[in-house]
């Protein structure tokens, strides 16, 4: 059955401590609109040799990939305070424990650790300013619920 997005939250945690779906309230980031990612990927190591019969192949380390998130950009409101932490961890470098918690009925939780590699805030002619967050992932997602 699908899940529906509704309710989904990104977790920015202010350590690497793991995170569970109890403790999801004290790191929420507020207003988020969209979520994409992990976007995990593996090499492809070629291990043929002059007595293979046809290409042979490993699988090289996975790479994580990244997860954007785009939020209703309000720096200065409390619903949005995590905000002012992604921005001080992308300059001070901190990697951080970060997740998604899922709204289907066994809040089922993705995380990982990270370091915010982009962070842009944008803005047009009758509309409202958005930030866009991407977040380099460092080692393994768990997937639980």
């Amino acid at each position: 059955m699908a899940i529906n997005s509704q309710n989904t939250r990104f977790i920015w945690s202010s350590s690497t401590a793991a995170l569970t779906t109890s403790n999801d309230a004290t790191g929420a980031v507020g207003e988020v609109k969209n979520i994409s990612g992990p976007t995990g990927s593996a090499g492809v190591i070629d291990i043929t040799n002059l007595d293979s019969t046809a290409k042979e192949k490993m699988m090289g380390l996975p790479d994580e990939g990244q997860v954007s998130v785009e939020l209703n950009f309000a720096y200065s409101t409390s619903l949005n305070d995590k905000v002012k932490d992604i921005i001080a961890d992308r300059k001070a470098r901190s990697k951080k424990k970060w997740g998604i918690l899922f709204s289907d009925a066994s809040s089922s939780l993705a995380q990982a650790d990270g370091y915010v590699t982009g962070f842009a805030v944008s803005g047009s002619v009758d509309n409202i300013l958005t930030a866009n967050i991407t977040v380099e992932i460092d080692g393994p997602v768990t997937w639980a619920s």
